[in-house]
């Protein structure tokens, strides 16, 4: 999966030009600790942060709104009743997760905080006409997923999918593109997660929020009850 990831905290940063990579590499399991630090801020074990840990404000997060925005003409029709499924699974498999993030599907066309846009272009192809930099001039492959924050708050997040994209492959990148958007935004490369982790770079096989996956999540946004419990111990 493809992101970029921006930053107006010194200046307009970008996923590339701030040293942040796209995904961390390794050849075994890593603990809870350094898969969170991994997905969240690009850390690799023992390693420091590569981008600053962002997450959408909590009065936000209670009621994160997410709608196809934009469907391009060559989109391909056949394919809309699929995408609009796979988005209203992806969106049930994160409210029930049990962290503190709540996402509400609006109707097509609607303004979002998450705007889906089903773009024209197909594998390897630039994206254009969604009127959001980072995805706009971006080559995309099966996704593309543009984040924007400020001092550690997420303010915008936008995604699109390629007019190529399979149908098999639709529920598990939406998923993934929808987490990335909550701000975990980079995967890992390593046999112990591939096929089995949503962050996995070189599949999109996955179709739930399962073991370390949904503790990023709950630990990213955590609910009170949750807070408690890690004060206490």
């Amino acid at each position: 999966m493809k992101y970029l990831w921006s930053g107006l905290a010194a200046g307009l940063l970008s996923a590339s030009h701030a040293g942040a990579v796209e995904f961390i590499e390794t050849d075994q399991t890593l603990n809870d600790d350094h898969f969170y630090r991994a997905v969240a801020c690009g850390a690799a074990p023992g390693a420091d942060c590569t981008r600053q840990f962002a997450r959408w404000p909590a009065e936000k997060a209670r009621e994160l709104t997410v709608s196809l925005r934009g469907i391009d003409p060559e989109f391909p029709v056949y394919k809309l009743s699929w995408v609009r499924a796979a988005l209203d699974e992806a969106i049930d498999e994160i409210n029930k997760a049990g962290a503190a993030i709540n996402l509400v599907r609006r109707a097509d066309a609607l303004s979002a905080d998450i705007p889906i846009f089903l773009t024209g272009a197909g594998r390897g192809e630039v994206v254009q006409d969604t009127g959001y930099h980072g995805l706009d001039g971006s080559t995309i492959e099966a996704g593309l997923v543009t984040v924007w924050w400020w001092d550690g708050d997420i303010s915008t997040a936008a995604v699109a999918l390629s007019a190529d994209v399979r149908r098999r492959s639709i529920r598990s990148i939406l998923l993934e593109e929808l987490v990335q958007a909550l701000g975990l935004a980079t995967d890992i490369r390593g046999p112990a997660y591939r096929g089995k982790s949503i962050f996995d770079e070189d599949s999109n096989a996955v179709t739930r929020l399962e073991g370390q996956d949904r503790e990023a999540l709950r630990r990213h946004y955590p609910t009170d009850s949750q807070m408690s419990q890690s004060a206490s111990n």
